[in-house]
């Protein structure tokens, strides 16, 4: 089922028991970023400090949830909040599945204009590779989390395992890719979907 951080922040922990005797036993919910600046800027209607409150409610009620990330939200300007407050967030909860996801700016958006404007940096795919793996470095789950990035790539080569168990593993994998897609290192995310 999909839901938001803010929505479950604003039930009690005995709503969310009535939802899991009801049948609800997992949540999906787009965290995006850990940035309280990010999460603004792109109107998410919610803080980090709500999305931590919320997972720990789930948690109490018993719901699992999972949730996704996406690189590059931050720009090229952001970027250390960025991975530093999404790191806050995931460490303080409890996903049963994180996915990392890369930005993916589409026409019509109010962002793409910000990017059109000039107001916004996008971020090339190394800095990409960069959030990818601090976020991955610093992600310390209380419990096994089911992890999957890299599907942004021009080569969608996806990454994919359990943390912590394989955790060595997929930085190992991270760190290799760098040399096996060193070209598009220096380019920028595309506009429109377009890899």
């Amino acid at each position: 089922m999909y839901g938001s951080y803010r929505d479950v922040s604003r039930k009690s922990v005995e709503e969310l028991k009535e939802m899991k005797a009801l049948g609800v036993g997992f949540l999906y919910m787009g965290l995006e970023s850990g940035s309280d600046k990010v999460l603004s800027d792109i109107h998410k209607g919610y803080t980090a400090d709500e999305a931590i409150d919320a997972g720990q409610k789930l948690r109490e009620a018993g719901i699992a949830y999972g949730t996704s990330v996406i690189l590059g939200l931050g720009g090229a300007e952001d970027s250390e909040a960025h991975i530093r407050g999404t790191l806050r967030v995931l460490n303080e909860t409890n996903h049963s599945a994180v996915g990392l996801m890369v930005l993916n700016p589409q026409s019509g958006t109010p962002l793409f204009e910000e990017i059109q404007a000039g107001n916004f940096i996008l971020s090339t795919y190394k800095q990409i590779f960069y959030e990818e793996q601090e976020i991955l470095k610093g992600f310390e789950p209380k419990q096994s989390t089911f992890i999957y990035t890299g599907g942004f790539l021009p080569t969608n080569e996806v990454i994919a395992g359990q943390f912590p168990a394989d955790k060595n593993r997929i930085l190992n994998q991270l760190e290799n890719r760098k040399t096996q897609d060193r070209r598009w290192l220096k380019e920028t995310i595309k506009l429109n979907g377009h890899l």
